[in-house]
């Protein structure tokens, strides 16, 4: 059995391999291009970028809309 899965990077695209143990919430640095990345799921093994999901939860409060109305 391969104890590494080669992933896909969703900033630069470049693959590079990946240990089969990892687990949702781990955080990784991409080899190339230095992003961090965290593992959403497992099976397959997918990757999103940290700060992006970070920014998705900050356009979702409410107290953006409310400033831009004022």
């Amino acid at each position: 059995m391969k104890s590494k899965k080669r992933v896909e990077c969703p900033t630069c695209r470049n693959s590079f391999h990946l240990e089969n143990w990892v687990k949702i919430g781990h955080q990784i640095l991409c080899p190339h291009c230095e992003e961090m990345l965290e593992v959403v799921s497992q099976k397959p093994i997918t990757l999103e970028c940290v700060y992006a999901s970070e920014f998705a939860d900050i356009e979702e409060q409410d107290w953006l809309t409310d400033f831009s109305e004022r």
